[in-house]
């Protein structure tokens, strides 16, 4: 009902009320979709949450409480609203960050680079080639151990041609 969507959304709930309330609720299904909107539900609850649309998944995806092991579940063949919310979450698995990191789109690597926790090292390679058309590629040689010696050179011959032939 409206009223309980209202309730469910006051941020000033504690857990233990949050938990009491889907413990009660006739529908505990919708009741834990409606805690989604809350920045403060706790992951246990979020572990909960049937994911069974697009709406949901990019809910729970970008939920800051959203479990590591959520995350993972979510981001198996995930929908690219939802890869959005998995790559900015600062709780996402550096592995799921390396792995989104060698995506062809761009702007999935770019989400990667603004994650608090992107490691060090995928931060610099974003930032020198994410945008690159061959970003992906380059990242997935690094994260594998192989000499980019060559080809970072090559990148940044084209990358200098580019920056003195439009200015």
């Amino acid at each position: 009902s409206n009223i309980l969507i209202y309730i469910c959304a006051n941020e000033n709930l504690t857990p233990t009320i949050m938990r009491n309330i889907v413990k009660q609720s006739f529908n505990p299904y919708q009741t834990l979709r409606t805690l989604l909107k809350n920045p403060n539900t706790p992951s246990d609850l979020l572990m909960k949450v049937h994911v069974t649309c697009l709406t949901t998944k990019k809910r729970l995806a970008s939920h800051d409480n959203c479990p590591p092991s959520r995350l993972r579940e979510l981001s198996a063949g995930a929908h690219h609203d939802v890869k959005r919310g998995i790559a900015l979450n600062p709780n996402t698995p550096i592995d799921i960050l390396w792995r989104y990191s060698t995506h062809k789109s761009e702007e999935t690597r770019k989400w990667v680079s603004n994650n608090p926790n992107c490691p060090k090292d995928l931060k610099e390679l974003l930032d020198k080639y994410g945008d690159h058309k061959a970003g992906g590629e380059i990242i997935k040689m690094a994260n594998r151990g192989e000499d980019l010696s060559g080809v970072v050179e090559l990148i940044d011959a084209e990358l200098l041609f580019e920056e003195l032939a439009f200015n």
